[in-house]
């Protein structure tokens, strides 16, 4: 089980999103057990920039164990205000993907 993720970044905001993901979420998830495949910036046609990544499950009980330990009562009120100031809420993508092969 893939989860694509795709954050658009608001202006200004890249650097910033940056260091909070690689001192605060990347770590905070890993050790909650998410396996963390990539993680990119990239702007698009608009000049929007989008951080994209992705995150992968081995079975639905390992996303749901995952998911519990990650979205703590600690996630709820100090990260998640945080990550909403730097990045679009109303643009947020999420996706399902499966490997072909």
């Amino acid at each position: 089980m893939i989860e694509l993720r795709e954050y658009k970044l608001f202006e200004g905001e890249k650097e910033n999103w940056l260091k909070f993901m690689d001192e605060v979420v990347l770590p905070h998830q890993i050790k909650c057990g998410m396996k963390i495949l990539f993680q990119s910036i990239y702007e698009d046609e608009s000049k929007n920039v989008w951080f994209v990544w992705a995150r992968q499950y081995d079975s639905e009980e390992h996303k749901i164990k995952a998911n519990e330990a990650t979205y703590n009562e600690w996630w709820i009120s100090e990260v998640r205000p945080k990550v909403f100031t730097m990045i679009d809420k109303d643009a947020v993508r999420i996706r399902w993907l499966e490997e072909l092969g």
